[in-house]
């Protein structure tokens, strides 16, 4: 049992790495993401320029959470023939995918959030602003086609009703939706066509490409999941407090009390918001953590004194 309750998206933050990208289209190499289209997956631990963090092909840009984050196409001109076929009408989309850990209940009110970053760049040509990014669920893996894509259908379970132009922080895209379906996968992406999509180019050029960046995935019943679990808004984590090392970390991990006086409680999930590990009256100044089985992947570990709660992310390779 989670005490944040659980994100229903597994691997939100892209962090559960199968190996380190080298060059364009690699989401698969995030574990569970699936890409429709050309999607990249930014890692800090590449050694591509192309594809590493914070500097990439898309520009600079270190991630909300993590090392990681993927960019998409939400818009495209034909001028550079983006997935258009050389069509002047083209609607020149990419999206990523994935498979809820387990399906919405029919009636159930869900939180919904992620993070996006506008991308400008004269390397991939990128220098416009689009709305209408949002998240669309459907019972299953829906299918993909180009050019006209068969996800658009100028409709979205969330989506921004503005143009998101911060290219320097990060923009999140939330709300709230009741579950009409027991839904089980998602997409994130641009879903209407051009004439539903209102953009704002970035620089003196005539033509629009627009590319953003995406991190920090949420799907919960509860609020406070998609606040604390993902990196959104998160309480600080008190460094004159408490100290938690290594990060990354493989077999053990310790955590620090620097002001020891109260007993205090270790909880620590994985990326799913299960229940890993829970230590209770922790008076020990270092105490340490066996890790050693656990999934590698993000780990978020929560420490609650008598008066205050923290969260830190961990990294397990």
């Amino acid at each position: 049992m989670s005490v944040l309750g659980q994100n229903l998206v597994p691997n939100p933050s892209f962090e559960d790495t199968v190996s380190c990208p080298t060059t364009d289209n690699q989401l698969s190499l995030s574990v569970g993401w699936e890409a429709f289209g050309s999607v990249e997956y930014f890692n800090r631990c590449s050694s591509s320029p192309d594809v590493g963090v914070p500097n990439n092909w898309g520009g600079f840009q270190e991630p909300a959470t993590g090392d990681s984050y993927v960019g998409i196409f939400t818009a495209g001109d034909d001028t550079f023939g983006y997935s258009c076929n050389n069509s002047s009408y083209c609607d020149s989309r990419e999206y990523i995918g994935q498979y809820l850990s387990s399906p919405l209940t029919i009636g159930t009110k869900y939180f919904i959030s992620f993070k996006t970053s506008l991308s400008i760049s004269s390397t991939i040509f990128c220098n416009c602003a689009t709305d209408k990014i949002g998240l669309m669920f459907s019972v299953g893996k829906p299918s993909f086609t180009m050019p006209t894509t068969t996800l658009i259908k100028n409709s979205a379970h969330i989506f921004t009703p503005s143009v998101v132009t911060d290219s320097t922080g990060w923009t999140t895209i939330q709300g709230t939706f009741v579950a009409d379906s027991a839904y089980q996968y998602f997409v994130i992406g641009n879903l209407f066509d051009d004439p539903n999509t209102n953009i704002q180019i970035m620089d003196g050029n005539t033509y629009c490409n627009s590319y953003y960046f995406i991190d920090d995935v949420c799907v919960s019943t509860d609020s406070l999941t998609c606040v604390n679990s993902v990196g959104i808004d998160d309480t600080p984590f008190n460094q004159n407090t408490f100290n938690v090392y290594p990060n990354p970390a493989t077999n053990q991990i310790t955590v620090e009390n620097l002001q020891l006086g109260d007993a205090y409680q270790i909880l620590i999930y994985n990326s799913l918001g299960q229940l890993l590990h829970s230590e209770k009256e922790v008076q020990a100044a270092n105490n340490k953590i066996d890790i050693n089985t656990f999934s590698n992947g993000l780990l978020l570990i929560n420490i609650k004194s008598e008066n205050q709660n923290f969260f830190y992310k961990l990294l397990k390779n």
